[in-house]
């Protein structure tokens, strides 16, 4: 092979190189820009995409507690406002609520209707701030007004959108909170605890860890005024006659720091709060 010849095949190799290299640079061009092309829009997506379904997770779903213990401790600490419908009264002062965190309820999402449904999917509530004649239960007998006062709650509460501030858990695993529910015909707020304390149906709770969530002062105003309204309640005080002959019930009375001599003005008022205690009704049931 002559030199010229070894010039001509180099010169071929070098073009057919730089051609080659070309076309690599140029094919590096083009997947880049493709890749700029559509990873551009896709970040641009996600960064806006991921906020906008944190939000529409947050404010319009919302995360929903299934039942008392799916309440985490720190959110009963920031006293957290939730909203529910209440599918059950359990006595005078207890209730079930149905989480209904977000938006479309009643319209795009239902809230269950069957007992099957809304096993282990409702908030057991006990109302904060006051005490209320309870019911029959553990053999002890009904306390005087239990089912007047449950009617109460019933009425005001069930089958009904509520808010509730969450404060504590009890001992029986409820959640102790503040309920407000909104009335007919003005729709105003009202708060449970102070509807029934202004009914004569509630005393201000005063037993260790009592929480009111800022209204004591307003509990014990409309306690004071539902006990000096003579015959605010047409209720007959059915054991009357056991207080006036069992020397026990007189002890009983000296010993929760109310004067026998002064029970008759006291049971003029006819209001629960002030004089039946379940530990008087105790001792009414077994002397």
């Amino acid at each position: 092979m002559t030199k010229n010849e070894d010039q001509d095949l180099w010169t071929l190799w070098k073009t057919t190189l730089e051609q080659k290299t070309a076309t690599l640079g140029q094919l590096d061009a083009w997947a880049d820009s493709v890749v700029q092309e559509f990873w551009r829009p896709i970040t641009g997506g996600l960064l806006v995409l991921m906020p906008a379904l944190y939000l529409f997770s947050r404010f319009v779903v919302g995360k929903r507690f299934r039942t008392a213990a799916h309440i985490p401790q720190e959110v009963l600490e920031k006293g957290l406002k939730i909203r529910g419908k209440v599918v059950a009264v359990g006595d005078s002062d207890n209730f079930r609520l149905y989480h209904t965190p977000g938006f479309g309820w009643g319209w795009i999402r239902k809230v269950p209707q069957t007992k099957r449904e809304l096993a282990n999917q409702t908030i057991a509530i006990r109302i904060a701030g006051v005490d209320a004649p309870e019911s029959a239960h553990f053999g002890m007998p009904a306390q005087p007004f239990s089912a007047e006062a449950k009617e109460f709650l019933t009425n005001m509460v069930l089958n009904k959108n509520v808010q509730v501030q969450l404060l504590s858990r009890d001992q029986y695993s409820r959640v102790v909170a503040m309920a407000y529910v909104r009335s007919s015909p003005f729709f105003l707020k009202k708060n449970v605890s102070l509807e029934m304390v202004k009914a004569g149906l509630a005393s201000i709770y005063v037993a260790k860890g009592a929480q009111y969530a800022g209204i004591l002062d307003q509990l014990k105003k409309h306690e004071d005024k539902a006990k000096l309204t003579e015959g605010s309640k047409n209720f007959e005080y059915v054991i009357e006659h056991n207080i006036r002959k069992t020397l026990v019930v007189m002890n009983l009375l000296t010993s929760i720091g109310v004067n026998p001599t002064e029970f008759d003005r006291l049971i003029s008022t006819r209001f629960y709060a002030q004089i039946v205690r379940a530990r008087l009704e105790y001792e009414l049931a077994t002397n």
